[in-house]
């Protein structure tokens, strides 16, 4: 078994993960109806995924008394801007989709599934701080990766109305099978000086 895949699979964070895709992809079938509240719980996963990201862009990259790097906001203006371009892309997505998906959503499937996702990307910001301050990764991996792992959770979410057709559980399955593969990729360059990664 491939390395990357057993680290995975021995990640508690990624059991999150699955388990908060699979929640949503249950919820559905029972559900399936209400892919408003789907939604939802995805753009808010992303906004969370931003938040963590941004104050990771805040912090020092590495071990401060080893390398002699900066001090805690020295990269204030960066996170700033990081705030500024990625909140905006979610400003105007929610605009979108309260014209599309403005019904009600079901306030408890919501947070039981914002919970696990919150959980899964705590865990794996503390994994990634770890990884950092060993130096095995950098500001530019901080700022970009993000969008590695949203960009195609959303373009899984609006390609029912891309393309005109009836949602369905394949589109969860597309966002879940996005979710892990970012989720990998995200943990492969942050962890590839690693010979696993920290529980």
């Amino acid at each position: 078994m491939p390395k990357f895949l057993k680290n995975a699979l021995t990640n508690f964070s990624f059991w999150t993960l699955l388990a908060g895709n699979i929640f949503c992809f249950i919820y559905f079938k029972e559900y399936d109806s209400d892919f408003t509240t789907i939604i939802w719980i995805y753009w808010f996963q992303s906004v969370f995924i931003g938040l963590v990201a941004a104050f990771e862009l805040y912090l020092p990259g590495k071990n401060l008394e080893n390398t002699g790097m900066d001090s805690l906001g020295s990269n204030g203006c960066l996170s700033l801007f990081f705030i500024v371009h990625y909140g905006t892309f979610h400003l105007i997505y929610a605009i979108f989709m309260l014209v599309d998906y403005r019904h009600a959503v079901q306030q408890t499937v919501l947070m039981i599934a914002l919970g696990a996702f919150a959980i899964e990307t705590l865990l794996s910001f503390n994994q990634r701080r770890n990884a950092n301050i060993s130096g095995n990764a950098n500001t530019a991996a901080a700022m970009f990766l993000p969008y590695l792992r949203v960009i195609p959770m959303h373009l899984t979410i609006i390609l029912p109305k891309l393309l005109g057709v009836e949602t369905s559980s394949l589109f969860i399955l597309l966002k879940t099978l996005a979710d892990i593969i970012g989720w990998l990729i995200y943990h492969a360059i942050y962890h590839k000086k690693d010979t696993t990664i920290e529980e």
